[in-house]
């Protein structure tokens, strides 16, 4: 499903029915999860559909509506899938639950290893991972973790000190609530 919703969402934006199909099938998964909660195979099908639909705040919801008992893995999923949605709510714990800080020095060294020799596509790749990692900074500072946000930044500053960058983080450090 995650391979046919990718396409049928990249489809939907010059061919409307598309994206009704790839509503469809998120919505008969919440069926399916509804009358079956404890399936995690279909609550992972519905959180990605709504990522692929560019409709994370309802995984968010979802993630929100599960019974305190709900299983971490589940809870850990959804923040993984809707990491943005999480982000762009400023829930920064539930961000950090999708992507720890090691998942976020991984992210940061492939990005780094996969720039590439193209010049246009580098910029755009530069660009990419510039600002992926100012909101992982953001998410650690959000998250309390204010430490491993200013070493995140450090490292961040070693790639490119420009200005812009420096306007970036602070951005997304004011974003957070830590000026």
């Amino acid at each position: 499903t995650q391979g046919m919703s990718t396409g049928l969402a990249s489809l939907g934006r010059t061919f409307s029915p598309a994206l009704t199909a790839l509503r469809a099938l998120r919505d008969e998964a919440l069926r399916q999860f509804q009358k079956n909660p404890d399936e995690k195979g279909v609550a992972f099908e519905i959180a990605i559909l709504n990522e692929r639909l560019g409709e994370g705040r309802l995984t968010v919801a979802l993630h929100d509506a599960l019974p305190p008992d709900s299983s971490s893995s589940l809870r850990q999923s959804f923040s993984s899938i809707a990491y943005d949605a999480f982000v762009e709510a400023r829930r920064y714990r539930e961000a950090l639950l999708g992507k720890s800080y090691g998942n976020m020095l991984n992210e940061l060294e492939n990005d780094l290893r996969n720039l590439g020799e193209n010049k246009v596509v580098q910029t755009q790749a530069r660009d990419f991972l510039l600002r992926r990692n100012a909101t992982n900074i953001e998410v650690l500072a959000g998250a309390g973790r204010i430490e491993e946000a200013r070493a995140f930044a450090e490292k961040l500053l070693a790639i490119d000190s420009s200005p812009s960058t420096r306007a970036l983080i602070q951005q997304n450090m004011e974003r957070a609530g830590h000026p």
